[in-house]
């Protein structure tokens, strides 16, 4: 579970300071919201949507992999390895949401 344990930290690490990037921004009486801020309202949405979408999709794509690998070890008499697998298959769903977040706390501490 190395990789899926590398993703969720890394999420954990940098998640909160978009949360909070965010927060102060949204925050901001409306006299003073720009158009900026609300624009990053709304994308912040439609990120979380396309994130746990692409993240559905590139687990099912590995979870088929993973049981493509299995048969064929199993045709040739081998055991498959089961945690690696489910390690292979989480990661895989995390993979957008940890590029998001990350790709997050760069752009948003760019912004003033």
């Amino acid at each position: 579970m190395k990789k899926t344990q590398a993703a969720l930290t890394e999420i954990g690490l940098f998640a909160p300071m978009v949360i909070a990037q965010r927060m102060s921004r949204m925050m901001l009486p409306d006299a003073i919201r720009t158009a900026a801020n609300r624009a990053e309202d709304t994308r912040m949405v439609a990120e979380k949507t396309k994130a746990a979408g692409d993240g559905l999709i590139a687990m099912q794509s590995e979870m088929a992999s993973q049981m493509m690998t299995a048969w064929w070890g199993m045709a040739l008499g081998k055991m498959p390895n089961a945690a690696k697998a489910a390690d292979e298959i989480a990661s895989a769903g995390l993979k957008s949401t940890r590029r998001t977040v990350k790709a997050n706390v760069k752009r948003l501490g760019k912004q003033k």
